[in-house]
């Protein structure tokens, strides 16, 4: 009886693992209130069973692929002027319908604590705050997570920009987006992917990095970062295998305990390593289109003198390598040098 009642609990198991394995699934950067990049083909992408048949309808537009052999499946829609709200109907084995969905200006807006700086610190923070009901500007606020590894996703989601959406979010995105929607008369989507304090190197994907020799320190270090890891983390369980055996001799003398060992972290797992942040707070937007992007940091690579161009060059030249999306615009901002850059436009000033 007992047999048979464990091969039904595993029948059971089977049979819920695949019913929630088979449903399609999305990254958070696709979904409700989401802006969609203008005039470009649009990239979208999502897990599902291996081999399931996905399909994407949005505005008289429909696509449909099959998941690969890992469950990942990419489509690619075509370029939509801009407008909406739209309804998108994502078909596998199930089905999701995303609302309120808009098509024009997507920025990503990173950096350190400039580009972080919210609405409620500026001045007149108020009446700027209180007049910043906009539902045509749509606000991705990405939280800080530093990560050794690339993440698949992030924790956010859209929002449509009003008093109360907006007090958090940064004031530099804001108002560069308040003045794309007026200018332009389009829809804007701002992704915030930001935090305090930190250099440009961990917002730098590894192949960034690759070809540039003033940065090959930098490669040998994230390639050499995983068994450095592992080589720790084996010490650190001997360590702790060690403690739990004193461990226990002291809980039956009912002596005081010994500390215990701290597990090995892994070397870019710390917010100010190379590659770090991108993995935790970027990778799981690519390939989400965009227009371009801006960004406001330098102050913390102030003693890099000349090789900050060579890191810029890494970040810049890195995130068109893993978008894929030609040679998108990146405004740079430098607050101790205070100028700006258009780089990619031979425009500077």
């Amino acid at each position: 009886m007992k047999v048979l009642l464990k091969l039904f609990v595993c029948f059971l198991f089977f049979i819920q693992s695949n019913i929630v394995f088979g449903d399609v699934t999305l990254p958070s950067v696709i979904g409700n209130n989401m802006v969609l990049q203008q005039n470009k083909p649009i990239q979208l992408w999502g897990w599902a069973e291996p081999g399931e048949s996905v399909s994407i309808e949005i505005n008289n537009n429909k696509e449909k692929t099959k998941t690969d052999d890992n469950g990942k499946w990419n489509i690619t829609m075509p370029a939509m002027k801009a407008g909406g709200p739209f309804k998108m109907e994502i078909k596998g084995n199930n089905t999701i319908e995303l609302t309120n969905v808009l098509v024009g200006e997507v920025w990503i807006c990173s950096g350190q604590s400039n580009m972080e700086w919210s609405m409620r610190t500026i001045d007149n923070n108020v009446q700027e705050i209180l007049q910043a009901n906009n539902p045509n500007i749509r606000l991705f606020h990405i939280p800080k997570k530093a990560a050794a590894h690339a993440q698949k996703d992030v924790d956010a989601e859209w929002e449509e920009c009003n008093s109360s959406t907006v007090i958090n979010f940064s004031s530099v995105a804001y108002f560069f987006g308040k003045n794309l929607n007026q200018k332009l008369d389009v829809p804007v989507g701002l992704i915030e992917t930001a935090w305090g304090g930190t250099r440009i190197e961990p917002w730098t994907p590894p192949v960034g990095f690759n070809g540039i020799p003033e940065l090959a320190d930098i490669v040998t270090e994230i390639e050499q970062s995983d068994s450095v890891y592992n080589a720790e983390l084996g010490k650190s369980l001997t360590e702790l295998e060690k403690w739990t055996k004193e461990a226990r001799e002291a809980f039956n003398k009912k002596s005081d305990m010994p500390d215990m060992p701290k597990l090995a972290e892994h070397p870019l797992a710390y917010h100010q390593k190379p590659t770090s942040l991108y993995n935790g707070m970027v990778h799981g937007i690519v390939p989400y289109t965009f227009q371009g992007a801006i960004w406001y940091q330098g102050e913390s690579n102030r003693n890099d003198g000349m090789l900050y161009y060579e890191m810029m060059m890494a970040l810049i030249n890195g995130w068109r390598k893993v978008w894929d999306q030609g040679s998108f615009p990146v405004l740079l901002c430098s607050i101790s040098a205070l100028q700006l850059f258009y780089h990619g436009h031979g425009c500077r000033r």
